[in-house]
């Protein structure tokens, strides 16, 4: 008996476009709701063991540095200065450093614009979110009667405060999208990555991290008050907070898309996540119209004092070609540092895009390609950034132990493989965070 193939009707170029489209769609909504996540007793204990033992490791190494190496002193010179029972007031150093200083002086409000002077506007290149939540915790420290300046020390109580809640939000998350042994390896991988002495330090990546996470957790969740309440901290803390908006709303899409289309009544709860942000980026274009006449004076100080324009991601690569270099102590610039960083950052996000929901891919590319396109052939600050992405860290998790989010098991693996993989990423990230750390109490200029 001969089968009949009936051939296949070709489609015209309208055709594959439309075909193309509804691929696309259906790819960037393929993701449900997470279940809920419990800790149980030994999670917080790994939690808490972890987050305590990364952070005093910091703290030594930035102590013992302090006492056996020097520091950067005046006019591009060297200088001892061992710590002394007299001089442990500079423990600070450990966490003030560089740009810290624009955060708590911006906790006492900001000053006014000299008309004509734009020098008098690089202050307001940084947003208020991190310096609100200082200024607060100033207060209270100044209700107990805690004597001395108080700045830094709230730094970096906002800063541990915000990490550690960071560290549960991601645990949390990782676990329901992947499993506890995937949790227990993001918030590792997170706390001993080279830049995360930044995160409790007096910066406010911390607070970025701590918000950014906690919104994607409650938009994969699906309660959207929460995530818009948080993402809306995010956006008024660093400019990466606002390109959060980004995967939350993809999340939204693919929760209204499930219930139906566009016609059901839940279209309403996009306010709860979008409302927030834009309510607090709207009170702060308010305030800075009123005080210094700009309407986003962030991005004006940012564009025409401190020289930070749109230019294409490659041009840092570019650069780096042209004029290798690993950088120095005194040029601010760690190039070869900061390109690996930015390559690892764009692999994991291929490897987030095949093994998360696409929101994480989302979420971690746009992350890597805006400080790339926001500093011509420089990478400053470049690791600093990157380091506060936490789909970066929970893509490393699933991969270091060949895990799919929404798949129970890929092909059998041994466990000496999955060792090694974890491996790879545990020793580097633990090296270059005591060689960071050591830079940044030196008073190099370690914001890489």
């Amino acid at each position: 008996m001969q089968t009949v193939r009936t051939a296949r009707p070709r489609l015209g170029a309208t055709g594959r476009v439309g075909a193309a489209w509804s691929g696309a769609r259906r790819w960037a909504l393929r993701t449900s709701a997470l279940p809920a996540s419990r800790l149980t007793r030994g999670d917080w204990g790994y939690i808490a063991a972890t987050y305590f033992l990364s952070r005093l490791l910091i703290f030594a190494l930035g102590v013992i540095g302090s006492a056996m190496f020097p520091v950067v002193g005046a006019k591009q010179t060297w200088a001892l200065q061992p710590i002394t029972w007299q001089s442990l007031g500079r423990w600070s150093h450990i966490y003030d450093r560089f740009d810290s200083g624009w955060y708590i002086g911006i906790a006492n409000g900001y000053p006014a614009v000299i008309p004509g002077n734009l020098e008098s506007l690089r202050i307001w290149g940084f947003l208020p979110g991190y310096p609100i939540a200082l200024h607060l915790v100033a207060l209270a420290l100044g209700a107990l009667r805690v004597p001395g300046a108080n700045g830094a020390l709230a730094g970096v109580i906002v800063s541990h405060i915000a990490l550690f809640g960071a560290v549960v939000y991601l645990y949390r998350l990782t676990a329901a999208e992947l499993n506890s042994a995937a949790a227990r390896r993001a918030v590792t991988y997170l706390l001993v990555f080279p830049s995360s002495l930044f995160l409790s330090a007096v910066y406010p990546e911390g607070l970025l991290l701590f918000a950014t996470v906690g919104a994607f957790y409650h938009a994969r969740r699906r309660q959207w008050f929460w995530a818009g309440l948080l993402a809306a901290i995010a956006s008024v803390t660093h400019a990466e907070g606002a390109l959060a908006l980004a995967p939350l709303t993809l999340e939204f899409l693919a929760y209204y898309a499930a219930r139906g289309g566009w016609r059901q009544r839940g279209m309403l709860k996009v306010v709860w996540l979008l409302g927030p942000p834009l309510a607090a980026l709207g009170t702060y274009a308010l305030y800075s119209h009123a005080r210094t006449g700009y309407w986003l004076a962030f991005s004006t100080s940012q564009n025409l004092v401190w020289g930070h324009r749109l230019a294409p991601p490659i041009y840092p690569f570019i650069g780096f070609l042209l004029h290798p270099g690993i950088g120095g102590a005194f040029d601010f610039d760690f190039r070869l540092l900061n390109i690996a960083v930015a390559t690892l950052a764009l692999v994991v996000s291929v490897v987030a895009f095949r093994r998360l929901p696409p929101a994480y891919g989302v979420w971690l590319l746009l992350g890597v390609l805006l400080p790339l396109s926001t500093d011509g052939s420089h990478t400053h600050s470049l690791a600093r950034h990157v380091g506060a992405l936490a789909p970066l860290f929970v893509a490393l998790a699933a991969w270091s132990l060949r895990l799919r989010a929404g798949v129970a098991n890929e092909r059998p693996t041994s466990q000496a493989s999955l060792d090694l993989r974890d491996r790879l990423v545990l020793l580097p990230s633990v090296l270059f965070l005591a060689l960071y750390t050591l830079m940044l109490t030196a008073g190099i200029w370690a914001a890489i």
